[in-house]
């Protein structure tokens, strides 16, 4: 009685098994999925016409939230915020010259202004 029920056990595992092989091959191209989307969104040129870019991203530190906040323009122009606990801790910022940054509520002139001259897209991957 043991014997038929593990011969029938065997078949379907058989028979799923060959089909797994087919379903693998019918996959699509990540990359076609990614042209496909931006298609669906209006086209390569929509992306391109793109000149303001708000991001607020949360996550939690030491139980408490933080958020990074990135705003982005064009000209080339943009600022970064951290704000822990409802309070600012850093923000710097980019008027198309020059670049500033606070922390600990005192602003200074920042120094990290390589590459930041040479943007002339919102998304850093269309330069």
């Amino acid at each position: 009685m043991k014997f038929p029920k593990t011969i029938s056990v065997l078949l379907l595992f058989t028979l799923f098994g060959a089909r797994l092989p087919a379903q693998e091959a019918a996959k699509p191209d990540p990359i076609s999925i990614v042209k496909n989307c931006i298609a669906a969104r209006g086209g390569e040129s929509f992306i391109h016409s793109i000149t303001t870019l708000y991001s607020n991203m949360k996550t939690e530190m030491e139980g408490r939230e933080v958020n990074y906040i990135t705003k982005e323009l064009l000209p080339n122009k943009g600022s970064f915020k951290i704000v822990y606990k409802g309070r600012t801790v850093f923000q710097n910022w980019f008027d198309g010259k020059t670049a500033f940054e606070t922390v600990n509520g005192k602003v200074k002139k920042a120094g990290f202004l390589q590459g930041k001259f040479d943007r002339k897209n919102i998304f850093n991957k269309l330069d």
